[in-house]
């Protein structure tokens, strides 16, 4: 894999820092490295943990995995002021939401560098991964090409916009058209959430909403919620197009 970093005619790395020697390699198992590299293809957003304080979280995304040379590399952290609680030797641990399950690793900074005036920071490969399913209802993603749009109504009178991304008849993720209000926290609200499967078919569903992810550098939010007290109906219809779209998902691989 090319580094993502690399400049073409140096072969230096940004801020004139030189590609590593290559390290041990981590004893990190090959199902594991897959579910880094799908965490690193889909650029899912990241919650990384400084130290000790599981309190505070940042988000962030990878921006190159290289597993021949046992790092990967992780975007600026957001809310910026994490850069200055990170140098070398700091350990962090990192959470992604992947196919709503969470992915779950403990690391170190390695090296910092600055590429495009922003910061990035280089992580060794864990050599443990936590991957447990705990979801007992099937998702599937939403190819962004389908568009399918939705809309929230928050109490008492807030409204937001988006697409959807993932859908199970538990709950859903999707990306907002923009950032939360102002003084406003949507985390822990409940929603009446419309969502426009097909042209023609629209369904509505309360929704708790579970978290908002804050955007990085030239993303935008994303919401995941839970369904609250599906009718019969809405949740046939929503076990339904769950189905269509893993059908139409496997004929495509």
């Amino acid at each position: 894999m090319a580094p993502f970093f690399k400049d073409r005619d140096s072969g230096k790395r940004p801020g004139g820092l030189q590609r590593p020697t290559a390290p041990e390699l981590a004893t990190i198992s090959l199902q594991h490295l897959g579910l880094l590299r799908r965490v690193f293809e889909q650029h899912l957003l990241l919650k990384v943990h400084i130290g000790d304080n599981r309190r505070d979280a940042y988000t962030s995304t990878v921006l190159e995995l290289v597993p021949d040379q046992n790092y990967l590399v992780l975007d600026e952290l957001v809310p910026v002021d994490g850069h200055a609680l990170l140098a070398p030797g700091t350990p962090i641990v990192v959470h992604a939401l992947l196919d709503g399950v969470t992915v779950e690793f403990a690391s170190e900074v390695s090296r910092i560098g600055v590429s495009g005036g922003l910061p990035y920071y280089q992580v060794p490969l864990p050599t443990q991964l936590d991957y447990q399913q705990r979801r007992q209802e099937h998702r599937v993603a939403v190819p962004m090409n389908r568009g399918i749009k939705m809309h929230f109504q928050f109490p008492p009178d807030l409204t937001a916009s988006g697409e959807l991304r993932d859908l199970s008849a538990g709950g859903f993720c999707a990306r907002l058209h923009s950032a939360q209000p102002h003084g406003v926290t949507l985390g822990g609200l409940v929603a009446n959430c419309r969502i426009e499967l097909h042209p023609a078919e629209e369904i509505a569903a309360d929704a708790k909403i579970l978290h908002v992810d804050g955007p990085t550098t030239g993303r935008v939010p994303r919401l995941g919620a839970s369904f609250v007290d599906l009718t019969p109906d809405i949740r046939r219809r929503i076990e339904h197009y769950v189905a269509e779209l893993d059908r139409l998902q496997r004929r495509s691989r």
